[in-house]
């Protein structure tokens, strides 16, 4: 392709792998062509037109047989590169906007080392992508991924899945010099999209794949971290919790042998998967101290492991604390963060619990408000935070109106939640109703996903 630099000057080679990507691979290709000098893309086995659609949009096709080896398949790319710095996008991904002269400017700049894009996970894949920068069609908060670097020998991935550029960062960086610097250079991807994933069986692939890999390297708390979560999407809470708990005690020690201002892998996935069950299984105090115990390695302050602590003090009764902590959560958002921060975190889940926070303490006026406009898997419990709160401020009958509406309304054929199950039996004994089978079959049912265990005592209160 037409070269955009002068001789002597820096380069940028786009690197990217693929098989079996022809329904993609054209739309990622086009959003960089214009950004960047050479374009390779690494074929690793297509039986599609993966490598024709490369070759007709200017990309240089490398062949490379695969082996369970992400990282090897894109270092083979790099070997091949021209440029002075590289770029990395997969299939599934978009640059956004006009990129050029973001990028042009970063590789100008010789304090860059590696440069931090911001990846936004669409919600479907004709998401437009003004709406999925803007947030209204993202699933979650931005990444900041260090997808620019410059092309040195040094800087190659490493693990066969989620490979990174970061095990021994410190002393790459002080051989290399350089910054890492901000790029204004959006990437949108599609590749999260719930029935893509089912469609292409990625849990299962990156399941696979990070159970060998953490078989090889059993020491990596931050690979363990994401096969727990792997675990976690397909309800795979116990091992989940299992792996969590053997391997962050380890991780931790490894962290503490490092100097406090070392660059560092992080321990917040694997801490947060090990708090989530912990509070899950109704041990709230362990929760917080696994949170705790985290968060002390961290270098900045995380909403994920902020919001698990303010829902573990909820849970112990420590309202002012956990409110504290939800409106931290709220504070943070907009921040940039390189690791992933889970849906809500900054926003709606947070309210959410600030909302349950503020009830809990009497302070039901407080927490209407925070209440509006939560919608998606938000809006059922959000119903039921408005129907307790208006019941605690008199309105009894409008609150048990609102209840049956909530029981009639659900799925065919789903079960009542146990939440809901609690306040019926509460507003209803409050209207002078009481049903004694209500709480009978309260007793028998497990907490639903956003159970609050002060409705159980209500309904027996």
């Amino acid at each position: 392709m037409a070269c955009l630099s002068s001789p002597g000057m820096a380069r940028l080679s786009l690197c990217m792998i693929a098989r079996d990507e022809e329904r993609f691979l054209a739309g990622a290709l086009a959003s960089a062509r214009g950004a960047v000098d050479e374009m390779i893309v690494v074929d690793t086995g297509s039986r599609d037109r993966t490598p024709q659609i490369a070759r007709e949009h200017g990309a240089r096709v490398l062949e490379f047989p695969w082996c369970d080896d992400f990282a090897a398949a894109r270092n083979h790319g790099l070997e091949a590169a021209a440029g002075t710095h590289i770029l990395v996008l997969d299939a599934d991904e978009r640059l956004a906007g006009k990129p050029g002269p973001a990028l042009r400017k970063a590789l100008g700049d010789a304090r860059l080392l590696f440069g931090m894009l911001a990846l936004h996970d669409a919600d479907a894949l004709d998401a437009p992508f003004e709406d999925v920068l803007s947030g209204k069609r993202r699933l979650q908060a931005p990444i900041w991924l260090p997808r620019l670097f410059r092309n040195d020998p040094r800087l190659r991935f490493e693990r066969r899945v989620h490979e990174t550029l970061f095990l021994g960062i410190e002393e790459k960086r002080r051989a290399l010099g350089g910054e890492f610097l901000a790029v204004d250079a959006p990437i949108v991807h599609l590749g999260e999209v719930k029935s893509l994933r089912a469609e292409l069986g990625k849990a299962q692939r990156n399941t696979r794949l990070l159970e060998l890999a953490l078989s090889e390297n059993p020491a990596d708390g931050d690979l363990a971290g994401y096969l727990a979560v792997e675990y976690t999407r397909t309800n795979r809470w116990q091992e989940a919790e299992a792996l969590a708990a053997r391997t962050l005690p380890l991780f931790l020690a490894e962290l503490d042998r490092l100097p406090k201002e070392a660059l560092k892998l992080s321990p917040i996935a694997l801490a947060g998967v090990l708090a989530t069950a912990q509070l899950r299984r109704g041990v709230p105090a362990e929760a917080l101290r696994s949170v705790r115990e985290a968060a002390a390695r961290c270098s900045e302050p995380h909403p994920n492991l902020i919001y698990l602590e303010g829902a573990a003090q909820a849970r112990l009764g420590e309202l002012e604390a956990a409110e504290a902590c939800m409106r931290a959560c709220l504070a943070l958002d907009g921040k940039r963060f390189t690791i992933p921060v889970n849906h809500g975190m900054t926003g709606a889940a947070a309210k959410l619990q600030l909302a349950n926070v503020l009830i809990a303490a009497g302070r039901a006026a407080e927490a209407l408000p925070l209440l509006e406009g939560l919608d998606g898997k938000y809006a059922q419990p959000a119903a039921l935070a408005r129907a307790e709160a208006i019941a605690l401020e008199g309105r009894v009958p409008e609150a048990l109106a609102l209840l049956r509406e909530l029981s009639k309304n659900r799925e065919p054929g789903a079960p009542l939640a146990a939440d809901l199950v609690a306040l019926l039996s509460w507003t209803m004994a409050r209207v002078g109703m009481p049903d004694p089978r209500l709480v009978d079959a309260l007793s028998k049912m497990p907490p639903s996903s956003w159970y609050e265990p002060r409705r159980r005592e209500l309904a027996r209160g």
